[in-house]
């Protein structure tokens, strides 16, 4: 015979559990990536935490350009399937660790997917990292343009202040004082920033160049083949000859740290040549005054009468004997016995 009691506690139970997974997906449901429509051809799709394979899949969008979309560390370049054009960007990320020293620490993704004239965007970064980066655009054929503009603006900007940066470290080669000297460890990350900004814009270079190539796209970026290819060349061009500078930099400081260490190695060689000169003087004076101050009770050298002026001129022509060999050899040359340097 069942219990009423018992049966009411499993109804609350169920009941308790069935609400919860309710408000679980409810809560699902919330955290999905809300769209922001930025224009009337161009929808974004910001992605901080949440995953966004269901919301691209069900606007249509082929699989496997979104696996690549979303996959992380993919590096620029353009997939096509079917009418759907994928097109991948890296942003650099202002706000990066300045140890950073890897495409994934210092870049962040941006895919742009386009079919026909809808275009759709999706990242990881949240917009704030990159102002006006995300901002409405009221020309429909200017959205390419105007994301591609902005991608290069960021990396110009770290360019810039890479400059500055650069001015910094050299200043601190020349003029090392102890509140700003020169690491080389902060050398070494400044110029694994410049190869990354390096060798992202040539890989974006050839994806813009294969994109432009493909037939129908002139219409979507017609501004690539005036203003952004010859931005986009200038920021490369910076690039390569900052970190041309840097390597000269470093090679100028390895130089000077090498000089640093051999001249302080030559000073402690003089200063061991100096020593080494008392010593072989002092030597055979020490080996005499210590057989004569031995206390044995038969010494006949203790009793004569000219014994102490014998032992004084013979560590007198001792000492002359040594100063002479030494400077026939050339040991004494350069020796400075005056104040120190």
């Amino acid at each position: 015979m069942s219990n009423p009691r018992v049966n009411r506690g499993i109804s609350c139970v169920a009941e308790n559990e069935k609400n919860a997974m309710k408000r679980l997906m409810s809560d699902l449901s919330d955290e999905r990536p809300q769209p922001q429509k930025l224009a009337s051809n161009w929808t974004d799709f910001e992605t901080v935490n949440e995953d966004c394979h269901e919301p691209l899949l069900e606007l249509g969008l082929a699989p496997r350009l979104v696996d690549i979309a979303l996959s992380p560390g993919v590096l620029p370049r353009v997939e096509v399937e079917g009418d759907t054009t994928l097109i991948l960007l890296r942003v650099f990320d202002a706000t990066a660790d300045k140890r950073a020293a890897s495409t994934r620490e210092l870049t962040r993704k941006l895919g742009i997917f386009v079919r026909g004239d809808e275009i759709i965007t999706v990242h990881r970064f949240p917009t704030a990292n990159v102002p006006k980066f995300f901002e409405k655009v009221t020309r429909r054929d200017a959205i390419l343009s105007h994301l591609f503009d902005r991608m290069l603006i960021t990396y110009s900007d770290a360019l810039n202040e890479s400059d500055e940066h650069f001015d910094s470290l050299e200043e601190s080669v020349f003029q090392a004082t102890l509140a700003n000297p020169f690491h080389l460890r902060e050398g070494y990350y400044f110029k694994r920033r410049l190869n990354i900004i390096r060798k992202i814009l040539r890989m974006t270079q050839d994806m813009l160049d294969t994109l432009v190539a493909l037939p129908g796209w002139e219409k979507h970026a017609p501004a690539y083949r005036l203003g952004t290819r010859k931005r986009l060349t200038h920021a490369i061009a910076n690039s390569e000859s900052l970190l041309e500078a840097m390597n000269h930099l470093l090679a100028l400081q390895l130089a000077i740290v090498s000089q640093k260490t051999n001249e302080a190695s030559q000073r402690t060689n003089e200063v061991m040549r100096v020593l080494t000169v008392f010593s072989a003087y002092f030597l055979p004076l020490s080996f005499i005054a210590g057989v004569y101050g031995m206390n044995f009770a038969h010494m006949p050298e203790l009793t004569a009468r000219y014994g102490y002026p014998a032992v004084l001129c013979l560590m007198v022509s001792i000492a002359v004997g040594i100063t002479v060999w030494f400077r026939k050899r050339g040991w004494m040359d350069g020796i400075n016995l005056g104040k120190g340097r």
